[in-house]
């Protein structure tokens, strides 16, 4: 048996596909998910609370590497920007120096998605007005098509719920990298490798640039 952990995100778009695969190719493996905070995932490896994890890793703020743990990067997502209908007047491409005015939805500077995008708009000159401090990603877009402010979306965060607002391409490159992470003594384990297997498989499909 293994345990995975996994936040809120990858849980609705990624472990559905990959645990339809894993009955299918691996039958005998039984796979149980913990839900958790996306910034947990790594100590949660690091502790043994759970086998392997899905996490995100921001360049701009890495999460910690350990050589005990192996961090796998399974593809990239890339930023736009979400506004409120009508607010940027139907242009297709946004630089982050433009939203100097706009107020913003985001997590706590204390989350690396927080510190992520706040170091990207201080590269070009300018901190992020942050009105509101939002972790949840479906309470994000719902404030945002509430005309409360702008924040940053995904691909697969734009699919977990419908949306009615608008999605503008950032002209600087963004990117959070959807990773999984295991132990390194692990790394030969059968049935770890066949997850991770899978996991890349799933992440093949994905939208965004497989690795």
């Amino acid at each position: 048996m293994l345990v995975v952990g996994l936040f809120a995100t990858a849980a609705a778009e990624i472990l559905p596909p990959a645990l339809r695969r894993v009955r299918e190719a691996h039958p005998r493996l039984a796979v149980h998910s913990r839900d958790m905070d996306v910034d947990e995932v790594y100590d949660a490896v690091a502790s043994g609370a759970v086998d392997l994890a899905l996490g995100l890793d921001h360049p701009d703020v890495p999460i910690p590497r350990d050589p005990a743990l192996r961090v796998t990067q399974l593809y990239r997502e890339r930023f736009s920007l979400a506004v409120p209908t009508g607010w940027l007047d139907g242009r297709e491409e946004v630089a982050l120096s433009d939203t100097r005015n706009l107020g913003w939805i985001l997590p706590s500077p204390d989350s690396y998605y927080g510190r992520a995008v706040r170091t990207a708009c201080r590269r070009v000159g300018i901190e992020p007005d942050v009105q509101h401090e939002v972790t949840d990603t479906a309470a994000t877009p719902a404030l945002v098509e509430s005309g409360i402010g702008v924040s940053t979306v995904t691909d697969l965060m734009l699919r977990l719920r419908a949306s009615h607002f608008d999605v503008v391409r950032l002209r600087e490159t963004v990117e959070p990298h959807i990773v999984v992470v295991f132990r390194s003594f692990a790394e030969h384990r059968p049935t770890v490798a066949a997850l991770v297997d899978v996991l890349r498989a799933v992440a093949g499909t994905r939208r965004g640039t497989p690795t």
